[in-house]
């Protein structure tokens, strides 16, 4: 009986994460599988990818975050981006900060574009700290 309850358990545990990932205005993160392309991203959210070319984990939002406490997510170093915003609104341009608060540095990640967030100074990728979506 023990077993069944903890099947059960699992399983509801299972079910409520997937409908927190579904939901609108999320900040989340989840694992890329071998069937998952690169570069997927859901329309009106902006990717972080901690692989290049948009592989690797992926943490997503459509909204803005002052502090991505997301453990899974603010914790990691992203390599790749891409803003599947929608133009609906005017707000489609995203600022990614590594710091908390809007601070620190500032990457724009225009509407529709795909890139990497490695440089010479930052050859393993990035922190992000808080995401906001802007006009411009």
């Amino acid at each position: 009986m023990r077993t069944f309850r903890a099947l059960l358990t699992t399983a509801a545990t299972m079910a409520a994460g997937v409908a927190l990932v579904m939901a609108p205005g999320t900040a989340e993160a989840d694992t890329a599988t071998t069937a998952q392309k690169a570069w997927s991203c859901p329309s009106g959210y902006v990717c972080l990818y901690t692989g290049t070319a948009g592989t690797g984990q992926r943490c997503y939002t459509d909204i803005s975050i002052e502090r991505w406490t997301t453990p899974s997510c603010n914790t990691r170093k992203f390599m790749s981006s891409f803003n599947n915003g929608t133009a609906a609104g005017g707000v489609n341009h995203v600022h990614a900060y590594t710091k908390y608060s809007y601070g620190g540095g500032d990457y724009h990640l225009v509407r529709g574009n795909k890139g990497r967030l490695t440089s010479d100074e930052h050859p393993t990728g990035i922190s992000i700290k808080s995401i906001k979506w802007t006009s411009s």
